[in-house]
């Protein structure tokens, strides 16, 4: 299980890393707004977020959140769909483990060509 952890984290940092210096060559075109409707709700002590998508260029998402709606910081990534209900997506995480000073959040897809679609950022009460 600790494997399965350590495995899963390198794999977060290294497409973290990936995406960043790439979104640094590409400045000129990788991030557009997009009209991607998803809830946000708190649910006991996890925030989970939800939407569902058209288009299937999904390489994968980040839920990104903020202290004061304009810098982002990516909190999760959601690599695959639901096994279930197909093209939709869902992201699970303890409150505990969130900074209390987050107001926003939003998603931001990343396409399996390296461009970045960003939601419109939504209201968070933690």
């Amino acid at each position: 299980m600790l494997l399965v952890k350590r495995l899963l984290f390198l794999l977060f940092v290294y497409l973290a890393a990936t995406s960043f210096a790439f979104a640094q060559e590409n400045e000129k075109s990788t991030s557009q707004k997009s009209e991607q409707a998803f809830e946000v709700q708190t649910k006991g002590n996890n925030l989970l977020l939800s939407w569902t998508i058209q288009d299937a260029d999904s390489g994968y998402w980040e839920v990104q959140a903020s202290k004061d709606g304009l810098e982002f910081v990516t909190i999760g990534l959601v690599i695959g769909e639901h096994p279930v209900t197909k093209k939709s997506y869902l992201f699970k995480q303890s409150t505990a483990k969130l900074d209390k000073r987050f107001k926003f959040v939003r998603i931001q897809q990343i396409a399996t060509d390296h461009s970045a679609r960003t939601s419109a950022s939504k209201k968070l009460t933690i």
